[in-house]
This record gives structure tokens, sequence and C-alpha cells, in this order.
């Protein structure tokens, strides 16, 4: 097992970018399929209202992949 421990500080839009940096330069990864989703739709109508948090840093996360989050 490895076990990964990042410390990141900033903005909650500033965290899940840098989040989203992370996965690209090590992993790779896309949300390409993930922003198809309806699941994703349902997240991007209740997050702002329901957990304003979290949807700062689904934003942050759209940010670094030159993304719109409010595409629905």
């Amino acid at each position: 097992m490895n076990v990964r421990h990042l410390t990141l500080h900033g903005t909650n839009f500033e965290i899940g970018r840098r989040l989203a940096e992370i996965a690209i330069q090590r992993y790779g990864k896309s949300p390409a399929n993930y922003m198809a989703s309806p699941l994703y739709a349902s997240a991007a109508r209740l997050l702002p209202r329901n957990y304003p948090i979290l949807w700062e840093r689904v934003r942050g996360v759209a940010a670094a992949f030159g993304l719109d989050p409010n595409v629905k």
C-alpha cells in the first residue's frame, strides 16, 4: 500500500484547482466522462445552494481542466 499525504493551503477554489493539477500530473486524469454524467448535473444544481464550500472546490477543479462548472 502507498500512503500519500497532502497539505494544501488557500481558498477552496485554489485547493480544488491544485488537487486537479496533481491528478493530471500523477495520473493523467480527465473529467471528460464525468461531466456528461447525469450525476454531475444533479450535483451542479444542488452543491452551490447546499454545500457552497465543496462547490468552490468543484469550480477550482473545473478551472484546472479549462471547463465551465456551470454546464448542465
